[in-house]
């Protein structure tokens, strides 16, 4: 990460992948540069969204299942 000394903005020197990591931390010290230093502390915390970079596959062109009305919730129907 850098930051911009005049405007404040954040880069980041790498490429996110959600995959790896959806939420990361940066803590940030500011500077006034003057004869008796002030300075300030903060965090920006940075969330990944999700883009979709897969493409989906499929081993068939078609599936065909039949299920009982009464199939359990959450029942695992298919594998492509």
């Amino acid at each position: 990460m850098s930051v911009n000394s005049t405007s404040g903005d954040v880069t980041a020197a790498v490429t996110f992948d959600r995959e790896s990591g959806d939420t990361f931390s940066v803590r940030l010290l500011a500077e006034d540069g003057g004869q008796l230093s002030r300075t300030g502390y903060t965090t920006v915390n940075i969330h990944i969204e999700d883009t979709d970079d897969h493409q989906p596959a499929f081993s068939q062109q078609t599936y065909v299942v039949y299920l009982t009305l009464y199939a359990d919730v959450n029942l695992f129907v298919v594998s492509g």
